[in-house]
């Protein structure tokens, strides 16, 4: 947390932005590659109340120890008094939503069944160590590489879609006791039990 993220870091383009952060491609300085670009999640610490920053820390730790092929893969972080950097995996690929928004809002069962299986492997092996998401929908779920043509006529005959679950800002850790009763997510995928409460 101590070092400087413009000291090992240097942006080099930008992905897109949400309510609370924008998301950028950088390379290490001395290590530069055309092949090995992170993604960068910077977040204004000046928009952030105590609480804010109270979850920030618990997303990058519940993060920090997750390793699986399906969730995005964490490397470090980095914060002076203006941002704090979240450096991760970069998937080169558009989310679920906006590959199913490109394909007229459909998708062939066979595909959807590798997707979904790959899904609940990715949420069972969290469960496993206590952690839930909270916050799961198309929006939140990146494939790895690009969906052109040919990319994509080869994921289709070797049946891989190479996904990822990403952000991770409403996720909590929990014991197999405790009860979660927060309304929390995005609405519009949240199931009626949370709405209830």
């Amino acid at each position: 947390f101590t070092k400087r993220y413009s000291f090992f870091y240097k942006f080099k383009g930008f992905i897109g932005e949400g309510h609370f952060a924008s998301v950028r491609t950088a390379y290490k300085k001395r290590e530069y590659s055309s092949h090995k670009l992170f993604a960068v999640k910077s977040i204004p610490l000046k928009n952030l109340n105590e609480k804010e920053r109270n979850d920030l820390i618990r997303e990058v730790d519940i993060i920090s120890h997750l390793e699986h092929p399906y969730i995005i893969k964490f490397y470090e972080t980095f914060h002076d008094k203006f941002y704090f950097h979240i450096i991760t995996e970069l998937c080169r690929g558009n989310n679920l939503n906006k590959r199913l928004k490109k394909n007229g809002r459909r998708m062939k069962e066979e595909h959807a069944r590798i997707i979904i299986m790959k899904l609940l492997h990715a949420i069972n092996y969290c469960h496993s160590f206590g952690v839930v998401h909270r916050d799961l929908k198309p929006d939140n779920i990146v494939f790895e590489s690009p969906n052109n043509e040919d990319e994509e006529e080869e994921e289709q005959e070797n049946n891989n879609f190479n996904i990822k679950i990403i952000d991770f800002g409403l996720s909590a850790l929990i014991n197999k006791k405790e009860k979660l009763h927060t309304i929390l997510g995005t609405p519009y995928y949240m199931a009626p039990e949370v709405l209830k409460g």
